[in-house]
């Protein structure tokens, strides 16, 4: 991998709360999100973006949540995970 491949991660202030209350009720989830991180981090365009009105953003799966995130330059931003079933009408800014 070249140095302008590398990313390198970024939580918004939504992503460090979702995170903490996720693995306070489940610590097995905790190593699942931190392994999917770094999966996203190697390779984040090999993810679907979403549709609008939150296309600048992209979804990375844990069953049953779902992580989105976006690409500023190097930076992969963390914006939320929460369940499939809310995350999508949650705010992302």
């Amino acid at each position: 991998m070249k140095l302008d491949e590398l990313y390198f991660p970024a939580r918004s202030e939504y992503f460090k709360e979702d995170y903490a209350r996720l693995v306070r009720k489940n610590k097995g989830l905790q190593e699942q999100i931190d392994k999917k991180i770094l999966q996203v981090l190697k390779n984040p365009n090999s993810h679907k973006n979403l549709k609008r009105p939150l296309q600048r953003y992209k979804e990375a799966h844990i069953d049953p949540f779902v992580m989105t995130f976006r690409i500023e330059g190097n930076v992969v931003k963390f914006v939320r995970i929460e369940h499939h079933d809310k995350v999508f009408g949650l705010p992302h800014d």
